[in-house]
């Protein structure tokens, strides 16, 4: 059973979310169940948007590219300071791990619904997330540990042995990372990985790890309050990823060590407790060969929440705003319950892999027992290319994993998105394959897949 929180949150009587999409949607609606007015903020591009039209309030905070309106720090403090907000809430992506954002939001008399920017900063910097989490008895990839000596890349891969991963320090998604087979292709890649970070963060510090052939990519969901309670809502299994991009996501995450996850989430529960977090989070590990290796911390709410929230009958965002307003963690041992999947839904050429923005001409969404859709999608929307390609995400709840691949099988095919290009068929195709519903799947077999679907039309 979810708490009362309309008991809790008392402090807050207006938010302004700074972001855009599903995501800034789904958050004006667990506001406004809290009784809470919302100001949504949006780009040209954006006027016509689903979650302008449910917010309270709304303001045009510039043109359509995100760094004149969504990455734009000063006017979305100056556009809060007009309708006189309360509090802003950033959601995912653009602003919602910087901690310069954070700071202004503090200095400019606003809660920041996230992490102190202390802890945004710590946690941002991969290579600093490592080392704080270290002396817990977190450990990172085999390798990760050499970025502090005086060596040079070239040294520490020598050290560790090929293959590596060449990754950035601060970007997410992939950007900034290069797998290395041989000390000749280094300095190539090296050069190609610090480019491509800068151009992502405007940081072009990379580091070097051991590359792992097959791991599954599992995270912990956590929520911490000012008063050093720690909550992990479990684990979730990432493996399914195309091109370092999640696309598919399920809680739990089976077939782990019971003794290893107590054991890990004594060690996140006292690190989380020393290092003073506050706010939603989520630990991010590779596990392969019965080892668990840190590899980053988001300090923000996860695309993939949902099914978090599914499993245990929780609402994350409720919770976050709980925790700004100073309240203790209201959710106390809940219990986990089912199984859930979720597929994002992406506006792309699922061969050519490049984005398919355009005007959506018919739309039909699933529904029933069990499915749950995030998105503000609708007939005659137009797709902007100047966003994240994800459009939709299908939730699916079921008693038992089996029965919830089934459940998403059929989600997916009552799914009608013409106008555009998706990824749809690629999901279906994914799901029911014998190694994904086997639970063999690891972050590399989604790339394998795909390269032995186009060797078979190719030949």
């Amino acid at each position: 059973m979810q708490p009362n929180y309309l008991q809790l949150t008392q402090m807050f009587k207006r938010i302004l979310v700074a972001n855009r999409g599903e995501i800034a949607l789904r958050i004006i609606r667990a506001c406004h169940e809290l009784n809470i007015e919302t100001v949504a903020v949006y780009s040209i591009a954006d006027r016509d948007a689903e979650h302008v039209r449910c917010a309270d309030h709304a303001i045009c905070i510039g043109e359509s590219a995100p760094s004149k309106s969504y990455l734009n720090a000063s006017v979305i403090i100056s556009a809060a300071e007009l309708v006189g907000a309360d509090a802003i809430h950033p959601g995912y992506g653009f602003l919602a791990e910087n901690a310069l954002f954070a700071e202004m939001c503090e200095a400019s008399g606003f809660h920041f619904i996230g992490p102190k920017p202390e802890s945004i900063s710590l946690m941002g910097d991969k290579i600093s997330a490592i080392k704080a989490l270290k002396p817990f008895g977190i450990e990172p990839v085999p390798g990760s540990s050499d970025f502090d000596s005086d060596k040079s890349l070239a040294q520490c891969a020598d050290a560790i042995g090929y293959p590596v991963l060449i990754k950035s320090a601060f970007a997410g998604g992939g950007r900034g990372m290069r797998i290395v087979t041989s000390a000749k292709e280094l300095p190539q890649a090296m050069k190609e990985a610090e480019l491509e970070a800068e151009h992502a963060c405007q940081n072009r510090t990379v580091y070097v790890e051991k590359y792992l052939e097959s791991p599954r990519h599992i995270e912990f969901q956590v929520l911490s309050d000012a008063f050093g309670n720690v909550l992990i809502l479990g684990e979730r299994d990432c493996s399914i990823q195309r091109r370092y991009q999640k696309i598919i996501e399920e809680a739990p995450a089976l077939n782990l060590p019971d003794d290893q996850l107590k054991t890990l989430h004594g060690k996140i529960t006292k690190a989380l407790q020393s290092l003073s977090y506050i706010g939603a989070g989520t630990l991010e590990f590779l596990y392969q060969d019965g080892h668990f290796y840190f590899i980053e911390m988001n300090t923000r709410l996860q695309v993939e929440h949902p099914v978090t929230e599914e499993i245990f009958d929780v609402d994350i965002v409720k919770e976050q705003i709980n925790i700004a307003s100073g309240h203790t963690l209201s959710i106390i041992n809940p219990k986990q319950n089912g199984h859930a999947i979720e597929c994002r839904i992406v506006a792309e050429d699922p061969v050519k892999g490049i984005p398919s923005p355009g005007v959506i001409t018919q739309l039909r969404l699933p529904g029933g027992p069990g499915v749950r859709i995030e998105s503000d999608l609708y007939q005659g929307q137009m797709v902007s290319p100047y966003y994240d390609p994800m459009i939709c995400k299908i939730v699916v709840h079921a008693k038992t994993r089996d029965d919830a691949i089934k459940r998403m099988q059929c989600a997916l095919s009552h799914l009608l998105i013409e106008g555009i290009s998706t990824n749809r068929e690629a999901l279906i195709d994914i799901i029911q394959q014998s190694w994904y519903k086997n639970l063999k799947s690891t972050t590399h077999s989604l790339n394998l897949h795909f390269k032995a679907a186009k060797d078979v039309i190719s030949s």
